[in-house]
């Protein structure tokens, strides 16, 4: 379903004088203009520009069902709004469009606090508002793509919610792929079917129909203080299930090994290990099987770790080995300061959650 793409523009200015006299008043008699300026002021009637030609532009995808959001909040930044559209102008529009019987507006239920649908409102393209635009001269002809970003940064709790970041060379090398992605895209014709009769429901995109512009999304977890790290997956066993794991924390930059040793006196730690790990950060648990056999760590070198049981009986544990990263910075659990920024070691080393 489309959402209202910002991006639009056209060099057609609106006034109310223009929404008064002529084809744009007969098509629309039932449109409430107001007794003075204060209602269909400049706001307002940008606001009216960027419906009408998203309209124009994409009433033809999803039967022109456009999704929106009703939550209160601030506009959304000119780095995604070029044209500094106001959200509360967008929703006085879209509701007196709906009380004149030009669109069909559905709100989404409202929140409340035993009732949380997470739900869009949506309007209706009808017949009306599209030869209400053509008679304001809003077309395909007259209407513009105002250049904008491939990458976007969303907040994590609301993904509509679009944040101001600054490009690095990472985000300008995926603009840059991106931007030559939607560029080969757009020089083929796609057609997608989305109706099974007959005849219905074909939109064209690239080439011969609407141009094709893809995002890279990012969300921001800076400011999280609550946030886990964590996969989610399908259920392994369980149909209709899915599976969510949260990572372990730590004051360090622990890595683990874990088995098993039947017999043995020794356990032979990783290869890498001794490149990786300062052995003289390893800690050994030890897990008897089937009986008890006072197995110790005798010691600990950089390779091996060396056992013993009592009265040299064999031995037969599990075993579950930690061992500290010494290929970087030691991790400073506790620092002073107000946020990040303020760690007094080298933060090019973490990846942070929280703020």
């Amino acid at each position: 379903m489309p959402c209202i793409n910002y991006f639009l523009s056209t060099q057609i200015e609106l006034s109310k004088d223009a929404l008064i006299w002529g084809l744009p008043r007969e098509l629309t008699p039932k449109l409430d203009l107001g007794k003075d300026n204060r209602q269909w002021n400049k706001k307002q009637l940008q606001a009216l520009t960027l419906i009408l030609c998203n309209v124009v532009m994409h009433h033809r995808e999803d039967d022109g069902i456009f999704f929106y959001s009703r939550e209160k909040g601030k506009n959304l930044h000119t780095q995604f709004n070029p044209n500094n559209v106001g959200h509360s102008s967008i929703l006085w529009v879209l509701d007196k469009l709906h009380n004149a019987g030009v669109i069909i507006d559905i709100p989404a239920q409202p929140r409340t606090k035993n009732n949380n649908p997470k739900e869009l409102s949506e309007f209706h393209v009808t017949k009306t508002v599209l030869d209400f635009a053509i008679s304001l001269g809003i077309n395909h002809q007259t209407i513009n793509v105002v250049d904008k970003f491939h990458v976007r940064l969303r907040d994590h709790k609301n993904k509509d919610h679009l944040l101001e970041f600054k490009q690095n060379e990472y985000t300008t090398m995926l603009e840059m792929r991106m931007a030559q992605y939607c560029h080969y895209l757009n020089q083929q014709s796609i057609m997608l079917k989305t109706s099974d009769e007959e005849g219905e429901g074909i939109v064209e995109y690239g080439l011969s129909g609407t141009k094709i512009h893809l995002h890279r999304n990012f969300k921001d977890w800076s400011n999280n203080d609550e946030v886990k790290k964590d996969f989610d997956i399908k259920h392994p066993s369980k149909e209709g299930w899915r599976l969510r794991y949260v990572a372990p924390e730590a004051p360090s930059a622990d890595v683990y090994c874990r088995g098993r040793v039947t017999n043995k006196t020794e356990i032979v730690l990783p290869l890498y290990w001794k490149d990786l790990v300062d052995w003289t950060t390893i800690t050994v648990n030890l897990t008897p099987i089937g009986a008890h056999q006072d197995v110790i760590v005798k010691r600990i070198d950089e390779e091996k770790v060396y056992l013993q049981a009592m009265g040299g009986m064999p031995i037969n544990c599990f075993y579950h080995i930690y061992g500290e990263r010494q290929d970087c910075e030691r991790n400073i659990a506790e620092y002073e300061g107000e946020s990040p920024a303020d760690y007094p070691g080298d933060n090019s080393q973490y990846l942070q959650s929280g703020g």
